[in-house]
């Protein structure tokens, strides 16, 4: 997935990428955690996590599914920070 990024990307720099987890109907998805798994396995050295509120944006919070189910909207993503080895050569 990132692996051409990683290739081309400069040793000692950065590769940020924004995500959302997410649910489908009745699963959820850590894609952040997932995502950042995936990324060290190709090579990436995971160097931070910014959790970025959007509360300003999205500005519409509520329950969704209830009585049924108590869901709440997302109102954050994650910044998910990697870096290239300084000493790599891929």
């Amino acid at each position: 997935m990132f692996t051409g990024v990683l290739q081309v990307l400069k040793p000692g720099k950065y590769c940020i990428v924004n995500v959302m987890d997410i649910r489908k109907k009745d699963r959820f998805y850590p894609l952040h955690a997932d995502l950042a798994r995936r990324m060290e396995e190709v090579g990436f050295i995971f160097d931070d996590l910014i959790i970025w509120d959007r509360r300003q944006e999205y500005n519409n919070l509520r329950t969704l599914g209830y009585p049924a189910v108590f869901r709440l909207n997302r109102i954050h993503e994650f910044l998910l920070i990697f870096k290239k080895a300084s000493d790599s050569r891929a």
